[in-house]
């Protein structure tokens, strides 16, 4: 697919996610923008967090609806930056009472990662990219533009999160058996924890080198399709509201997506040490009960009891995690986003079934070696590029 490399060629589902972005980006530029709603006064400088295991994030698909529904339809301002830790391989999940069970995903490379990192659209807007060869954890500096320091594939940890297990759980959350004990429950949502805990410190680096702090930071996972435009900034206040989701199979704060004040970040961002050294029961289940422990702390400190909607907004959920190609596109054929896209003017199925089987293979090889020029100015990211659920949409919601 030449138009993730950089060139204008692209299939006629990229060009309709394209313009589905541009419209919900223009609810952002004035006189759309509504000081009643949102004190920011212009487009706010938004870190982009992008963590967790790559999966099918190196499709055409996926990292296509990435890129205009995510990263353009919010409508950021041009000093926005992406910050990349992708982890080539997952971990097991081992639980053996949850629905959702399963192996080791490999699902993308070394290579594919490497050449996503390069490609023209996004080199221009990264803050820092570090790819782990592993399924474990990686505390260093990563890949800059220009920079003379820092790698982009590394080594993977995969002991570091032992460091991390909780010291001070007594018991477990709401008379159950302690989530953290059961299977490789702990290492899991450390491992995944690291990984933005890496967000965040890249964060802070870039912030020194630039000089001035960021207004948003929006944390998703790799592995998200995002089938709709997400919310753009003027869409709530996010100068002082986090913006969430509330998924229906565990009615619990999802951790897949999240987009907050700046101001929130080093105790978002960090909740990997919150669960080791919390005496709290929350911070001993799964990660969505640390989650909302950890915005219950962030509200105590404005005087509330709890993160209320005086300080979030929930949201209907727009993405479905795919963890792998096999078995998507069959499962997915009557959702009614993916079939406008694939099936074409003729509605044919087999039109759908190559079209959306083509567009979850991996980025395939360049021509010539990926090259950013340095003299690149940054692009704008808002906007100005022209039944019965399955499995797959069970997950949705799930780690």
């Amino acid at each position: 697919m030449k138009e993730m490399d950089g060139t204008s060629e692209q299939p006629a589902w990229a060009s309709m996610l394209s313009h589905r972005a541009l419209r919900a980006s223009a609810r952002c530029r004035p006189p759309a923008t509504n000081p009643s709603v949102n004190t920011f006064r212009k487009p706010p400088a938004v870190a982009f967090c992008i963590s967790g295991a790559a999966r099918t994030f190196t499709t055409p698909l996926v990292l296509t609806a990435v890129r205009y529904n995510l990263l353009n339809a919010f409508s950021a301002s041009s000093d926005s930056r992406v910050f990349l830790s992708l982890k080539v391989l997952d971990s097991d999940k081992n639980h053996p009472a949850f629905i959702v069970r399963f192996k080791q995903h490999h699902e993308t490379s070394v290579d594919a990662a490497v050449r996503l990192v390069h490609a023209a659209w996004l080199s221009p807007m990264l803050g820092e990219a570090v790819i782990i060869n592993g399924s474990g954890s990686f505390s260093g500096a990563g890949y800059t533009r220009g920079a003379t320091a820092g790698r982009l594939v590394v080594s993977s940890d995969a002991d570091a999160w032992k460091n991390y297990k909780a010291t001070r759980c007594n018991g477990g959350y709401r008379g159950k058996a302690e989530y953290r004990l059961i299977g490789n429950n702990e290492e899991r949502l450390l491992l995944n924890h690291l990984g933005i805990g890496w967000c965040k410190d890249a964060v802070l680096r870039y912030e020194v080198r630039w000089g001035r702090e960021f207004d948003l930071v929006l944390f998703a996972r790799p592995d998200l399709l995002w089938l709709s435009p997400v919310t753009p900034w003027c869409g709530w206040d996010s100068t002082r509201k986090m913006l969430s989701m509330r998924h229906g199979v565990m009615k619990a704060d999802s951790d897949m997506f999240y987009v907050l004040p700046r101001r929130f970040m080093n105790t978002l961002l960090n909740q990997a040490v919150l669960h080791r050294d919390c005496t709290a029961k929350e911070c001993c289940g799964t990660s969505e009960n640390l989650l909302r422990y950890t915005k219950s702390m962030i509200a105590n400190k404005d005087g509330v009891q709890e993160m209320d909607a005086k300080h979030q907004t929930f949201i209907a959920q727009n993405f479905i995690a795919v963890r792998q190609a096999a078995g998507f596109c069959r499962a997915m054929r009557n959702n009614s986003v993916l079939s406008a896209m694939f099936r074409g003017k003729g509605g044919v199925a087999r039109e759908y079934d190559e079209n959306c089987h083509r567009a979850l293979q991996q980025l395939p090889p360049p021509h010539t070696t990926p090259h950013a020029p340095e003299t690149v100015r940054p692009a704008p990211l808002g906007g100005t590029q022209r039944r019965r659920p399955s499995h797959h949409e069970r997950d949705a919601g799930r780690d």
